[in-house]
Order: C-alpha cells, then sequence, then structure tokens
C-alpha cells in the first residue's frame, strides 16, 4: 500500500501525512499481525481492542483496518463491542 487511504479523511494534514510516511514502512507487517491474531479469534477484533494488544492509539490503528478493509483481507461482522464494529478475516 503505497498512498494514504485515509488521506481524505483528515484533508491531507501536514502531521497526518508526516505519520503516514513514518508508518509506511512497517504497514505490512501491522497488517500481517492483524491478520494473524483475526485467525486464532472466534468473536472478530475490533480496532480499538487491537490498539489496546499493541499499546497505540487508536488513531494509529483505524488506518491499518481501513487499508485491509479495503484490499478485501477483512470484513465487519455483525458484532459490536465498546462502540465498535468487530472485523474477521475475510473467507
Amino acid at each position: 500500500m503505497e498512498t494514504d487511504i485515509c488521506e481524505r479523511k483528515h484533508g491531507g494534514a501536514e502531521t497526518s501525512q508526516e505519520a503516514f510516511e513514518k508508518v509506511q514502512p512497517q504497514i505490512k507487517i501491522i497488517h500481517q499481525e492483524i491478520i494473524g491474531l483475526m485467525e486464532h479469534l472466534t468473536n472478530g477484533l475490533t480496532s480499538k481492542e487491537y490498539a489496546g494488544i499493541v499499546g497505540k492509539g487508536l488513531n494509529q490503528i483505524s488506518g491499518r483496518f481501513s487499508e485491509l478493509s479495503k484490499m478485501g483481507m477483512i470484513v465487519k461482522t455483525d458484532i459490536r463491542r465498546e462502540g465498535c464494529a468487530a472485523w474477521k478475516v475475510a473467507k
């Protein structure tokens, strides 16, 4: 993934662009970690839960879920926890 999927949401803010550039080299690894964890869960995983597991803010994680969704790798479930949708690996 070379483009910031959330660019439209943050309006091209300089700080957001810098944050995306900083995380760019790690995005594939983060995607693999999210997918790997989801594969072992029966109730899905929310972006908020993953953020808590890895000790990062939700704003640092939600874009990764959006990227995986756009690539067709994960899908939303009907489950919601703490106001967040749970996601699962797409079959």
